[in-house]
């Protein structure tokens, strides 16, 4: 089992943060490993959403597709997924007095060769996971993430 770990401060109200980083529609204006996503139904995503997501990691591209599993606004939201291995991503929202504290936890059930590599692979997701929610920060922060009208 490959675990991963990140927190970070964003300066907005935790309502303006859980929706813009809940909505994995908008993911590729920051998420620069992103290369598309799909939605099933389309829309904002809900409790059931199916989702499939293009991005490269590690330098090679890899296809997930996950469902969400829990969705709480404005507090929680996990997805699921099998493929391309059993996986789980959760994020949670705190409000502080900074603004809203995110924490991202993702954890991989990797098997054959990435099982025995599960500690280089959770040091590789966790520098993944912080570096997209830095990029996610400063672009909310400086209002560059648009709305989908």
């Amino acid at each position: 089992m490959a675990k991963a770990e990140s927190e970070i401060i964003v300066n907005a109200p935790i309502e303006d943060v859980f929706a813009y980083l809940s909505d994995t529609r908008l993911h590729t204006q920051w998420d620069e490993g992103l290369d598309g996503i799909v939605h099933e139904p389309d829309g904002p995503i809900q409790l059931g959403t199916k989702i499939t997501e293009k991005r490269r990691f590690l330098g090679r591209p890899v296809e997930t597709m996950s469902e969400v599993v829990e969705f709480d606004p404005p507090h929680k939201y996990t997805r699921s997924g099998e493929d391309p291995f059993p996986s789980r991503g959760t994020v949670t929202f705190e409000p502080v007095e900074e603004g809203t504290k995110v924490t991202f936890t993702l954890e991989l059930a990797a098997s054959g060769f990435f099982a025995l590599a599960a500690p280089l692979l959770a040091t590789a997701l966790k520098n993944s996971t912080s570096d997209m929610l830095k990029h996610f920060k400063a672009k909310l922060e400086n209002n560059e993430i648009k709305p989908i009208s």
